[in-house]
């Protein structure tokens, strides 16, 4: 037998002299450092963002964070709208190829997104696009080579159009 194995006494035993139980090591005696946190007043936070790195348009895949692209945009569709029946709303999408020398790549805007930016972007001008989505390709409506897509969400940032010299 490993040990001098003893039988805990029961807790809501009438009669159990807790003082014979040892108390629990002090965390300080444990050897782990526990991080001090601030009180819920002390609390500070981070205004900065993370810093955003242009990637080129052939590196992009869905597990890339903190990217933006700079491309121009080769060709936009028209403003698409149509009614969804099942979700009883208007819908609205365009869609653009953005190309930077690296490769083309689809982008795809849609409702809200595309109704307040479609007018700002124009063909042959360059963008800075921060913060979109990274989705599978559906190659049946795409004639590029490219495996994913570009979709546009609620926190993507275009800034634009850029100058050469920028």
């Amino acid at each position: 037998m490993v040990g001098e194995p003893v039988v805990a006494p029961d807790a809501g035993q009438a009669g159990v002299d807790n003082a014979a139980i040892p108390p629990a090591p002090a965390l300080s005696d444990s050897g782990f450092t526990v991080p001090a946190f601030p009180a819920i007043g002390e609390l500070q936070l981070l205004d900065e963002q993370p810093t955003l790195t242009i990637t080129p348009i052939e590196y992009l895949h869905p597990s890339k964070t903190n990217w933006m692209v700079q491309a121009v945009i080769k060709q936009k569709s028209e403003l698409k709208t149509w009614f969804n029946r099942h979700l009883c709303a208007e819908r609205k999408l365009f869609t653009m190829i953005l190309s930077d020398g690296s490769g083309d790549i689809k982008a795809n805007v849609m409702n809200e997104n595309a109704e307040d930016i479609y007018s700002s972007l124009e063909e042959g001008k360059v963008y800075r696009i921060e913060n979109p989505k990274i989705i599978m390709a559906k190659k049946k409506f795409s004639g590029l080579v490219h495996d994913w897509e570009i979709l546009f969400g609620k926190e993507t940032r275009v800034v634009g159009p850029i100058l050469p010299d920028s």
